[in-house]
């Protein structure tokens, strides 16, 4: 009861320290109305204003739309939050301390220990930059236009020498030295001696949204470049770090904005970042050396309505950059136009050249994502042969897989069809009809059709490759049979979801359990052929496998490349469905469940980490 009594005070203190009128104005601009203000709702799209918020009340209420609350609701609508969450943004934005109801989780605890340190840490690198054997980083950062920059972005420097000066001020101030080993700020040699990962470095600290460091960027100093070294080296993945959820300079962003919705502009580095906001555009971010997830398109969505400009560099790389950006952009439902820059320009140097008006004709330049796709898609498969339309086909079916929003899927498809002159019912998914059951051993025998209608997707790319290498050199299948198996990852090796693949690998299976012989590669074709006199598909397939199967030059790599990628797969598919019973844990107040689940989560991003995609 005490307790209780204690958050509902400190509920109702935040809620008078807060202002609904200024927490709304960095949304929307509002306008003075008699006793209220009003505005063109920022959750539907309306040209009359019929949004508005009563400074007396600390209400809002929108007439069109009915939505409605006050403070809390704001911040819970506004930034996608649960109430717990709302409460403890307008703590800190109220100054205010944030008590600890109830006991904390392990992992909460661990989290509130990090960032305590990670602060510790930005502080000693911050006043580092001042210090004695920085001239070089100060003449650096000077040489770079980054000193007008420093306060706002806490630019620092990391001292080399040995052991290290990080590792030395942790001894001084007692600080707990396997959490800092945990946070990737130190090392350990074999001898065991420890070390500081960040040497002779220029330092970016990386804030979350709530502006909390989180981890670290470092640029290698002039003088110090090596084959050894890294230009950039980024923090380790901890409790507190993960390099899909964060964007560099959305806090800064967020501290900026006023009275405006802006989209936010997609960059490469953090210098480029640094260089837009001293110019002036607060809504530039970046990525931190990974690319566009659908988790930063879910970020970008809970900031901005307008959503994102994504500036790219026009080379090979820059293009297919955009290309996956546009997917993880489509799949949350984000809008967003792309500009592909000229080759071998960056934003921080088009600013030192034409100042910020050069970058912002190219961000008006920008067009639209979807067009950007296709042109991008259309360099890939060559629009003006059945088969590279087929390929532009098939990759945006896989795409209009993803979209879980049925309307929005509706309406991407009707938009390929347009843009592609065809008709929509090329880009069906086949949803709807029913999943065929697993066979019978009855119908086991009757061979499954390699011809069925799925798309030419990564996926099933992949598994030609595998089919390829086994039929090139039979003796491959022991690599696929060991490197499918999984083991660490789950005690059954998951189910072959291709009904081909499946059917002819598991009847090899059986042929070597029996006989304990592989057979030939001629003895292969002619089994795997034999059952699809009936089907054309399917001999079309196998045919194609048997001229992929002459190009391959080294079908166990072949193999274990196309395994890594289809395990990565699934491990992104395990994690995305682990995260939704994570949310829906916390949604019912089972804190004990959702911990189990975060632990399955780290788990599985571990695997992750440790088995990356082929290219």
């Amino acid at each position: 009861m005490a307790e209780q009594f204690e958050r509902e005070r400190f509920k109702e203190e935040v809620r008078a320290r807060s202002d609904l009128v200024a927490l709304v104005s960095e949304v929307v601009p509002l306008k003075r109305s008699g006793r209220t203000y009003k505005a063109c709702c920022p959750f539907h799209t309306e040209k009359t204003p019929s949004f508005h918020v009563n400074p007396e009340s600390q209400h809002y209420h929108c007439f069109g739309c009915h939505k409605g609350g006050d403070v809390f609701n704001w911040v819970m609508e506004t930034e996608h939050v649960d109430f717990p969450e709302a409460l403890r943004i307008l703590a800190e934005r109220s100054g205010l301390r944030m008590p600890q109801f109830g006991r904390p989780s392990r992992q909460e605890g661990q989290r509130r220990d990090a960032y305590a340190l990670l602060e510790r840490v930005r502080d000693f690198y911050y006043q580092a930059f001042e210090g004695k054997g920085a001239e070089g980083a100060r003449a650096y950062a000077e040489s770079r236009g980054l000193m007008p920059a420093r306060e706002s972005f806490w630019i620092g420097y990391a001292p080399g020498g040995s052991p290290g000066a990080l590792v030395e001020f942790f001894r001084k101030q007692r600080l707990p030295i396997e959490l800092g080993l945990q946070l990737g700020l130190m090392g350990r040699a074999h001898s065991g001696e420890l070390y500081d990962r960040f040497r002779n470095r220029l330092m970016f600290p990386i804030a979350d949204e709530r502006s909390r460091c989180v981890g670290f960027g470092g640029r290698i100093l002039p003088g110090f470049e090596s084959e050894r070294e890294p230009k950039y080296l980024n923090s380790r993945e901890s409790p507190v770090f993960n390099k899909r959820r964060l964007l560099f300079g959305l806090s800064q962003f967020r501290k900026a904005r006023q009275g405006s919705d802006q989209p936010l502009v997609i960059m490469e580095g953090y210098t480029d970042v640094i260089a837009a906001h001293l110019a002036g555009m607060c809504n530039a971010v970046a990525t931190l050396g990974t690319s566009l997830t659908s988790d930063h398109a879910r970020l970008i969505k809970r900031f901005s309505r307008e959503g994102a400009i994504l500036l790219f560099d026009g080379d090979r790389a820059g293009r297919q950059a955009a290309e996956r950006a546009y997917q993880g952009l489509a799949t949350a439902m984000v809008p967003a136009r792309i500009a592909l820059m000229a080759e071998g320009c960056d934003p921080a140097e088009l600013i030192e050249k034409g100042g910020k008006e050069a970058l912002q004709e190219v961000c008006d330049g920008a067009r639209p994502a979807i067009e950007v796709f296709i042109e991008l898609l259309g360099m890939r498969f060559p629009l003006g042969t059945p088969e590279g339309k087929a390929g532009v086909v098939g990759a945006c079916r896989e795409l209009l897989r993803e979209i879980p929003d049925p309307a929005h899927r509706q309406i991407l498809l009707q938009e390929f069809a347009r843009r592609l002159y065809l008709d929509p019912g090329a880009f069906e998914l086949g949803r709807g009809r029913r999943r065929p059951a697993p066979p019978s051993p009855e119908r086991s025998a009757q061979p499954a059709q390699a011809g069925h209608p799925l798309p030419m997707s990564p996926e099933i790319k992949a598994w030609d490759h595998i089919l390829a290498s086994i039929l090139s050199s039979p003796e491959s299948f022991l690599v696929f049979d060991e490197a499918w198996a999984f083991s660490q990852y789950k005690e059954d090796p998951p189910e072959i979801p291709d009904p081909f693949a499946r059917q002819v690998l598991d009847r090899l299976r059986e042929t070597i359990l029996e006989t304990g012989d592989l057979p030939e590669p001629a003895q292969l074709l002619r089994e795997w052929m034999a059952p699809l006199t009936q089907d054309p598909g399917g001999q079309a397939r196998v045919l194609r496998l048997e001229r992929l199967a002459e190009t391959l030059k080294d079908p166990r790599q072949a193999i274990q490349d196309s395994v890594r990628f289809l395990q990565e797969r699934l491990l992104r598919r395990e994690a995305a469905l682990l995260r939704e019973r994570i949310r829906q844990a916390s949604q019912a107040g089972d804190s004990e469940r959702a911990s189990a689940l975060e632990q399955d989560f780290v788990r599985i991003w571990r695997l992750m980490s440790a088995k990356p995609a082929s290219p």
